[in-house]
């Protein structure tokens, strides 16, 4: 059976055993709900103003560190940050093809590119894969408005 706190009435039935104590109402009374993100009214992390979706992770996880006197790392999808590095800091690199289905990559697809042609000597199987897989939506570039 789970914990039950000392205040907490058992549920059941009749006069022995009351829906909730008063000692409980008044617990709950005390209760705030919590945060909501004031963007899209989804819980807010904890330490934070918005949910996850809307930038609340940096200023939960600062807050976490502080709590526990450690830092604290955030792990999410870092491989997707650093093909974003890597296509923003890098040149084309020399010997690499300029395909046309290359060159309209966008900056993720590309990343995923310069990341396979650096380890071409020793994965070339993956590199052959880049090469000629079928890309998503949100890594081919945007068309320009011209």
């Amino acid at each position: 059976m789970a914990h039950r706190p000392a205040w907490r009435a058992p549920l059941g039935h009749g006069p022995k055993n009351p829906w909730q104590s008063p000692a409980f109402l008044a617990a709950r009374a005390k209760v705030k709900p919590p945060p909501r993100c004031p963007r899209c009214s989804r819980f807010a992390l904890r330490g934070a103003k918005f949910c996850r979706k809307h930038g609340g992770l940096l200023a939960a996880a600062a807050a976490e560190a502080e709590r526990f006197g450690t830092p604290v790392m955030i792990l999410r999808k870092p491989r997707y940050q650093a093909w974003f590095r890597l296509a923003k800091e890098m040149e084309w690199p020399e010997g690499l093809p300029k395909l046309p289905h290359l060159i309209t990559l966008g900056l993720l697809g590309r990343g995923r590119l310069f990341e396979a042609w650096l380890n071409r000597n020793t994965d070339m199987a993956a590199f052959k894969h880049e090469l000629t897989r079928p890309r998503h939506r949100y890594e081919m570039a945007r068309p320009s408005k011209d």
